[in-house]
């Protein structure tokens, strides 16, 4: 794990989280960008309802997961999202856009965040299990 700078006020950094389904990876920076730690978990699975498994074995053997953070950035790499003009927008309809174009499983929770430019809304799967551990 690369250490630099002075790390010991963790609640004042920001972590950033990037997750897939062959590996896992976050850091932790202070305000001004600078890292402070970093790391890779590495494993192999085939399905996404399996990633809750591996996401809370790392959540429970590296501690600096479980400190509260001024701010997580979350970044999970999934085919699972697509985009929709925002005045065609409709939240009731989240599923069934996902569905149209990529199959979901059972455990996926579908989001959106309006996306300025340009301005559409974009829906994306998170498997609950990730969506739950990063919401901690």
């Amino acid at each position: 794990m690369p250490v630099t700078g002075n790390n010991h006020n963790l609640q004042e950094n920001i972590l950033s989280i990037q997750a897939n389904l062959n590996g896992f990876s976050f850091c932790v920076s202070n305000r001004s960008g600078e890292i402070l730690a970093s790391e890779y978990y590495t494993y192999t699975i085939s399905d996404y309802n399996d990633l809750d498994d591996e996401v809370h074995q790392i959540f429970r053997r590296d501690t600096r997961l479980r400190t509260a953070y001024s701010r997580c950035v979350c970044l999970f790499v999934s085919d699972k999202s697509t985009l929709i003009p925002a005045d065609l927008f409709n939240a009731q309809h989240l599923r069934s856009y996902l569905e149209f174009v990529t199959p979901l499983d059972d455990l996926d929770e579908i989001h959106y965040r309006h996306l300025n430019s340009p301005d559409a809304m974009a829906v994306f799967a998170l498997p609950s299990p990730l969506a739950a551990a990063v919401s901690m």
